[in-house]
């Protein structure tokens, strides 16, 4: 199944996003899980995330990721 075309105003991933989020709620799963390709999770990362989305009645909770960085940024 692709996408649909990219309206005026909208970037290519919040556009992506914005379907993905639509076709998935058709089935209406508890949690849904946004995340970019490139992170890698830890075994128990969905569980834990669910866990405290249960435990404290939120609808939303996030992590931040850490990015390794083998450089230093260019400038530094």
């Amino acid at each position: 199944m692709g996408g649909q075309p990219l309206p005026a105003g909208w970037t290519g991933k919040l556009w992506a996003v914005s379907q993905g989020i639509e076709r998935a709620s058709v089935d209406a799963p508890d949690y849904l899980l946004l995340t970019d390709a490139d992170i890698g999770h830890a075994p128990d990362n969905l569980r834990h995330l669910a866990a405290r989305a249960e435990a404290g009645g939120y609808v939303l909770v996030s992590l931040m990721a850490k990015l390794p960085a083998p450089t230093p940024p260019s400038g530094s």
